[in-house]
């Protein structure tokens, strides 16, 4: 029986590897938010969160109702609010829960499916308040 080259052993971990990269590292999908406008008119209020945490579904319904954007009024001028849905238009999940919320959807009940103690919260204020617990980087713990 023949055996394979050292040099085709290496090409096929090579492949193997490149194959199994997640798609958050994309080029095409920023880790943080890139957009400044978003950045300064989401930021103005909350964390500006990643366009990845919803689906493309979530982010356009939500900037369809910036009136009544969860108990409070986000309106914006149209030219703002275009550009800004364009961009979760654009980098938003491809799939998903078809939730509003970020704490209602799989990833965050399961990466959250211990119970968090009372404490925490009250520390916190909310749990959309991610950078209370988590780096900038939205991973580890600050504590």
């Amino acid at each position: 029986m023949r055996s394979l080259s050292p040099l085709f052993l290496v090409f096929l971990v090579v492949l193997g590897v490149a194959g199994t990269r997640p798609p958050a590292a994309s080029a095409a999908q920023p880790r943080i938010l890139a957009d400044p406008v978003a950045n300064d008119e989401c930021g103005a209020c909350h964390m500006p969160y990643p366009p990845r945490f919803l689906p493309k579904s979530s982010w356009k319904r939500i900037m369809a109702n910036l009136e009544n954007h969860f108990g409070g009024d986000a309106s914006l001028d149209p030219e703002t609010r275009d550009h800004i849905a364009a961009f979760y238009a654009r980098y938003g999940a491809e799939r998903g829960d078809d939730v509003l919320r970020i704490t209602e959807t799989w990833w965050w009940r399961r990466a959250h499916r211990y119970e968090i103690p009372t404490s925490v919260w009250t520390r916190v204020g909310s749990p959309a308040n991610c950078l209370a617990c988590h780096r900038a980087s939205g991973r580890g713990n600050d504590d």
